[in-house]
């Protein structure tokens, strides 16, 4: 199977912003997933290599699938506020 070599889109809403996971998003989405409201329907991670490995599952399934996770903010102000997509 060839790679798709998708490249991870930005998609703006009137209040988010939808786009690939940065390194400086590590900090707080580990303390994110400390949450339990977070928690609560994706599952937790046990330490931040976790999350680390997530965020770059994530970034990489859109160049092997041309999908995944992104990095949620709100537009107005950058902060990190989730995550949206799809995963197989």
């Amino acid at each position: 199977m060839n790679a798709i070599t998708t490249a991870i889109p930005s998609i703006e809403t009137t209040r988010l912003t939808l786009r690939g996971w940065l390194a400086e998003d590590h900090e707080l989405l580990t303390a994110n997933y400390k949450l339990p409201e977070f928690n609560e329907y994706i599952g937790g991670f046990r330490n931040r290599n976790d999350v680390w490995s997530s965020m770059e599952q994530n970034n990489g399934s859109w160049s092997l699938r041309g999908f995944g996770f992104m990095a949620a903010t709100f537009k107005e102000t950058g902060e990190l506020v989730g995550m949206a997509g799809c995963i197989f």
